[in-house]
């Protein structure tokens, strides 16, 4: 079993849009929660072998597997906006993650699809 970041991030998303669609707070609180995970393991995501974002976060407590090349980024930079709606700022530990994969992207020669 794993948490792949993207579908970990993909599901914060849809919490937060369920919180600013409906304003029920319960849906914050728990995008909260799944931020502070992010937030609290931002620095073991990036892998020392190539630059780039690991895939996941594996049972044995590892992290592992080959990350796509843009889907992870998308999904951190709708994060990101979202983020910045809800709290009015931009939150450091997402940008040091979508820095390390735009960074990784550009030394491959990859494009970033702002």
């Amino acid at each position: 079993t794993h948490v792949s970041l993207n579908h970990h991030v993909t599901e914060m998303n849809f919490l937060y849009e369920l919180y600013l669609t409906t304003g029920d707070g319960r849906y914050r609180e728990w995008a909260e929660r799944m931020r502070r995970g992010v937030k609290a393991t931002a620095p073991q995501w990036k892998r020392e072998d190539n630059g780039d974002l690991w895939y996941a976060y594996l049972g044995d407590g590892s992290y592992g597997m080959q990350d796509y090349p843009l889907l992870t980024l998308k999904d951190l930079r709708y994060s990101q906006e979202l983020i910045r709606r809800v709290d009015g700022s931009p939150d450091p530990h997402f940008q040091y993650l979508i820095r390390v994969k735009e960074d990784y992207l550009r030394r491959e020669n990859l494009p970033l699809y702002d």
